[in-house]
């Protein structure tokens, strides 16, 4: 028993590796990376990836059919993948930590990745997966908190999103608004803000200056 506990862990590190070498297999293909994989995306090029399909995700898949961009999705909620494709979006269930399923999903002809998953974990390993099979890829990642954005940046994110910080910004813009400060003055700042990587407000309060 202390012999198999003590083994565990390096089983756990070595664990997805090991899948990815596998999932590329001939005889094991994508179906262990994904039982469901999405079908290879051939016809499909210069697209959108988007991974996952909650508010973020369908708010973002919303605008792409508006403007005529196109898009594929990878969500691990079957219920979602079931219900959606029904009503004719190009959703499969897929997850977006295999390297399997990104290829599957033409990430080696997309202009653009965005993951808009809540697992932390999950969402590093997949920004460096795709990083790794395609060099050129727009990688923008959505996160709860600021902390991760240099991990993420480092990783192969080209944007990162924290919730925290976007939230913060737009309290700041409505605020300005009531001291009538011009809206072209306000929407500089948040720019710059964003270019920065939220700098100022991660800086907090200094000599009476805002805390983040």
């Amino acid at each position: 028993r202390d012999s198999t506990m003590a083994v565990t862990p390096l089983l756990a590190a070595a664990l997805p590796g090991w899948l990815d070498r596998l999932s590329r297999s001939r005889w094991c293909g994508g179906w262990l990376a994904d039982q469901t994989p999405p079908t290879s995306r051939q016809e499909l090029a210069d697209h959108v990836i988007i991974a996952g399909f909650g508010l973020n995700g369908r708010n973002l898949a919303a605008a792409l059919t508006e403007c005529g961009v196109p898009f594929v999705v990878l969500e691990l909620n079957p219920e979602t993948v079931r219900r959606e494709r029904a009503h004719g979006l190009d959703i499969h269930y897929g997850d977006c930590t295999r390297a399997a399923v990104l290829e599957h999903a033409g990430i080696a002809r997309a202009r653009a990745f965005v993951l808009a998953i809540s697992d932390a974990a999950s969402t590093r390993r997949s920004v460096r997966i795709a990083r790794e099979l395609a060099a050129g890829l727009r990688i923008i990642v959505r996160t709860e908190y600021v902390l991760e954005v240099e991990e993420l940046r480092h990783l192969g994110a080209d944007e990162v999103i924290p919730a925290e910080f976007e939230t913060a910004l737009a309290l700041f813009d409505r605020v300005l608004a009531i001291y009538d400060v011009p809206a072209a003055t306000v929407d500089d700042l948040t720019e710059r803000m964003r270019l920065e990587n939220y700098g100022f407000l991660r800086a907090g309060i200094r000599g009476g200056r805002a805390v983040s």
